[in-house]
């Protein structure tokens, strides 16, 4: 950890010990804004609790790597302390590059600067001599996801360039950490199905909201962490049951927080209205944007905050619709958007063939409903997931790139005494042996309703809602029959088991 000179007291961990360079860090501008980003975006609208920001976070995360990097070393793995220091300095800074309301962003952001095209084929590498994009057309049509954010602020915002730099540390080995180009090192540590950012976040949040679905075997999982004979990251054999329980807690945390029907409405509704504000060049998320600011200081002022302020001044625009000033209206004063159909079920990872087809076919139906029930077409939403438990895929081959990056992200168990380890996914005693390949597939429709904001039509606005839920069930629930059809009629000949009868 080097040497601890201050301390910050949490309510996870207690004391925190930090060393001088990570304090430095900590005081910087860039990540004095997190303490202003929420970790869990609009969740706190409906969870009050859950307004926690990164910021405690992120320290959190760098407390973790501290402690897994501590039983590494006590089990006889040698680490310089410039690893050490470069490993848990990349868990404090993980989140650095995240925008105002973090992933209802990202994703706007994503959707409208891909639909631009205009980047030429080739281009897109997450650290690159800046040099080569300055001022280009590329760079004004390309958008870069937080973790690639992360990667370059290190070495675009001059402060966290001097101090990292004055510490005698590698920017390009720590932005390497950030892109996992070390698969063989420590990476799985920083990101993967069991890694600093998801034990801190899942006790984190179960802290902050009071659900019960946070409380892992954190300890045990720190304990066991070992190194097989092949410089693999796995945990032993006893570990195993503490394994299965972080990777189903986080299921349960998803299903009941972020899933949540509420929190999904209004993360919708944010989205929609920030991809709204690009289209209309009153945001700009652009690379070549995000440079000038960065350069000038003005990105350390865009937090939730912020974003929130933006929201406002789009709402009294001019150039905004009365549809769209109710989509504003919908996040200020907290009149979610109104779950009208939901399709919730868990079967194999094969059907999403299928099951995305049926997602693409009630889009569809919108003009249809847009006709009938008078309501503008961006005031409708159509939602869907297909939530995995572990990272792999099944159907991906292990040869290609990605899926070698997903299955080097499983977390692994050492096989007694042998000194090998292999994924959990293969362990027959896992839970994960079952499960991993398995989906829980949810649809939603969501529509906004003005009327549900006052309260002298709320009435009205409810008999409303409720027609839409009828009518709109029995058409989906028949395009279901057709699309999708039998649950659990789907079959994986290739799997092995130690269970056949399971599959």
């Amino acid at each position: 950890m080097g040497n601890a000179k201050k301390y910050i007291q949490d309510p996870l961990y207690g004391m925190v010990h930090l060393s001088e360079l990570e304090m430095r860090i900590i005081d910087s501008e860039a990540f004095q804004r997190l303490l202003s980003v929420k970790q869990l975006g609009y969740a706190y609208a409906v969870f009050p609790g859950a307004d926690y920001s990164r910021f405690s976070h992120c320290v959190g995360a760098c407390h973790i790597m501290g402690r897994w990097l501590s039983t590494l070393e006590r089990n006889g793995t040698p680490l310089t302390p410039a690893q050490t220091e470069l490993y848990r300095l990349a868990a404090l800074m993980h989140d650095i590059g995240h925008y105002p309301f973090s992933h209802a962003t990202e994703r706007a952001a994503r959707n409208y600067y891909a639909s631009l095209k205009t980047e030429p084929e080739g281009t897109n590498n997450a650290v690159e001599d800046d040099r080569q994009l300055d001022e280009t057309d590329a760079d004004r049509s390309r958008f870069l996801e937080h973790e690639e954010l992360g990667a370059r602020l290190v070495s675009m915002d001059p402060e966290l360039r001097g101090i990292i730099t004055e510490f005698g540390l590698s920017i390009e080995a720590l932005q390497r950490i950030f892109q996992r180009h070390e698969l063989a090192s420590y990476a799985n540590l920083l990101s993967s199905d069991v890694d600093a950012d998801r034990l801190d976040f899942i006790r984190r949040t179960a802290h902050h909201t009071g659900m019960p679905y946070g409380q892992i075997d954190q300890q045990y999982l720190i304990t066991e962490l070992r190194l097989d004979s092949e410089n693999n990251l796995c945990w032993t054999e006893k570990a195993l049951s503490a394994l299965d329980q972080i990777l189903i807690a986080r299921y349960f945390d998803y299903q009941q927080l972020v899933f949540n029907k509420t929190v999904v409405g209004l993360e919708l509704v944010l989205e929609r209205v920030v991809e709204t504000m690009l289209k209309r060049k009153a945001w700009d998320l652009s690379l070549a944007a995000l440079k000038d600011r960065v350069k000038s200081h003005k990105w350390i002022r865009e937090d939730d905050h912020h974003l929130f302020h933006k929201i406002r001044e789009f709402e009294t625009a001019s150039t905004t619709s009365d549809a769209e000033k109710e989509l504003a209206k919908s996040i200020l004063s907290r009149n979610p958007p109104r779950r009208v159909y939901q399709l919730t079920f868990i079967d194999w990872q094969d059907l999403e063939q299928k099951f995305n087809l049926f997602r693409d076919r009630v889009k569809l139906f919108i003009p249809t409903w847009v006709r009938e029930y008078g309501i503008d077409e961006c005031l409708w939403f159509v939602w869907s997931k297909s939530f995995r438990f572990t990272e792999y895929k099944w159907d991906l081959q292990v040869d290609d790139h990605e899926s070698a990056e997903e299955y080097a992200k499983v977390p692994r168990i050492l096989k007694g005494k042998t000194g090998l380890s292999v994924p959990i996914i293969k362990e027959p005693q896992s839970l994960m042996n079952s499960l991993y390949a398995k989906r829980r597939y949810d649809l939603r429709i969501y529509v906004v309703i003005a009327e549900m904001a006052n309260p002298r039509s709320r009435r009205s606005a409810s008999k409303l809602k409720e027609k839409i839920e009828d009518e709109i069930r029995k058409r989906v629930d028949e395009l279901d029959r057709e699309t999708i059809g039998t649950r659990f009629a789907s079959r994986l000949p290739g799997h092995v088991t130690s269970e056949p009868a399971l599959f």
